[in-house]
């Protein structure tokens, strides 16, 4: 999905962090298209993007999603519950309870 908004807005470099593969196997739900098939996909935009992926993965981005599923303490403004028998993470926002899948 970012890929696709990246090659509609006309930037010229695209940069991720975690990737799709990282996250379905924390259990995060991903549309399975990699961000280079999008890419290259969308040649009649008629112009590049350069996209560079796994960037601070490992030491940044991976962890900011590793605490939905896992057993971790939740970031501030969170709590946890059982959902679909999963204890994940669920922010609360002013009253309103926002659950990520």
């Amino acid at each position: 999905m970012c890929a696709s908004a990246i090659r509609w807005a006309g930037f010229h470099e695209y940069i991720y962090g975690t990737s799709i593969d990282y996250l379905t196997k924390l259990g995060w739900s991903q549309i399975l298209i990699p961000s280079h098939e999008v890419v290259s996909r969308s040649w009649s935009f008629g112009t590049g993007v350069s996209v560079l992926g796994n960037v601070a993965a490992e030491g940044v981005t991976n962890g900011l999603f590793e605490w939905q599923y896992m057993e971790a303490e939740c970031p501030r403004g969170c709590e946890r519950r059982k959902v679909k028998g999963v204890g994940t993470c669920i922010a609360i926002i002013d009253g309103m309870v926002m659950q990520g899948e």
